[in-house]
């Protein structure tokens, strides 16, 4: 497949890169590392086998252009969700303001992250995903027959409004993921914005979703968050 200008001109700033943090690997210990994507896919690829680069320049560029509008699609659906749904904003305010700031647990702030998962389960950011191909015939449990060299994907959309898997599908409710909640006891999450499922297949398989998914949900987080605190919501709407 050729290269396009935009990867070209990309391609000049992340190859030089991946080469010196290759090289490395020699001399620093794991503490001294990069905290980042490329540095994580390095080290991914380091326990199964020798680095290849092209491999990770690769990888590093589909979480550049993947990231490049996952990130806003998903911050725009939650504002209109929070322009639609105002009811939303005073618990998960309230929620916010009596959590521990920087020092929270991942745990905590359920209620938001059951708003930013509902979210993205009524908006997935892609209609397909999780794309394989069958390398020889293959038959699923249900009978259905693949012939070799064709191409298998999840539909996404279709599979999050399903009502085999979802109560009442086609309505938005933005605290669904969080157990029901009883007077003077806290909420708890039943599943994580980030936990892979397969009934919820965002981030790629339950038994190898993408681990980048952490760091966007932790952002999104943080800017949701901001939002929700500012004094003057009604310009939200």
């Amino acid at each position: 497949m050729k290269a396009t200008r935009v990867t070209q001109n990309v391609n000049k700033f992340t190859i030089p890169l991946v080469r010196k943090r290759v090289l490395d690997l020699a001399t620093r210990q794991e503490e001294e590392q990069p905290k980042d994507s490329v540095q994580w896919i390095i080290n991914s690829q380091r326990k199964a086998s020798a680095v290849d680069i092209d491999v990770v320049v690769q990888q590093t560029l589909s979480y550049i252009f993947g990231g490049a509008y996952q990130m806003p699609m998903l911050l725009t659906f939650c504002l209109y969700n929070l322009c639609k749904h105002p009811e939303y904003l005073e618990p998960l305010r309230t929620e916010i303001s009596s959590s521990n700031g920087a020092q929270r647990d991942e745990r905590e702030l359920p209620l938001l992250d059951s708003f930013l998962k509902e979210t993205t389960r009524m908006n997935p950011i892609t209609i397909c995903g999780m794309p394989r191909k069958t390398i020889q015939p293959f038959t699923f449990s249900d009978g259905i027959y693949v012939p070799s060299n064709n191409w298998i994907m999840v539909a996404q959309q279709v599979q999050m409004k399903d009502p085999n898997n979802y109560i009442d599908p086609e309505t938005f409710n933005g605290f669904r993921f969080v157990k029901q909640r009883e007077v003077g006891k806290e909420a708890i999450s039943e599943s994580r914005f980030s936990q892979p499922d397969w009934h919820y297949a965002i981030w790629g398989s339950k038994k190898q979703g993408w681990y980048i998914r952490l760091h966007g949900v932790q952002k999104c987080i943080s800017l949701i968050e901001n939002l929700v605190q500012r004094e003057n919501t009604s310009r939200i709407y």
